[in-house]
């Protein structure tokens, strides 16, 4: 599956974002392929990670099959199920 990966700004981040999504990338690559979003590209599943509950990250050029999966500083410690439960609703 071609993820891709969304960063904000960071400019009130509340935790380590990059290990987050150093996480997730480790912990899911194998059947995955992780990509940083770019105009026009198309992807399965959008991840946008925001460091914090404003979510501010602009998402509208980019393009996704199935969505996206927001981490923000409420959520940021259950990234791997939330993403757990995105791929295999993905799958059905």
């Amino acid at each position: 599956m071609k993820i891709g990966i969304k960063y904000c700004g960071g400019c009130q981040s509340k935790y380590n974002r990059r290990k987050v999504v150093d996480e997730i990338i480790n912990k899911n690559s194998n059947q995955n392929d992780f990509y940083f979003v770019e105009e026009n590209g198309v992807y399965d599943l959008i991840i946008v990670v925001s460091g914090c509950q404003i979510k501010c990250a602009s998402i509208s050029k980019y393009i996704t099959k199935n969505g996206y999966l927001e981490i923000d500083c409420q959520n940021y410690q259950e990234t791997q199920k939330l993403l757990a439960k995105k791929l295999i609703e993905i799958k059905f």
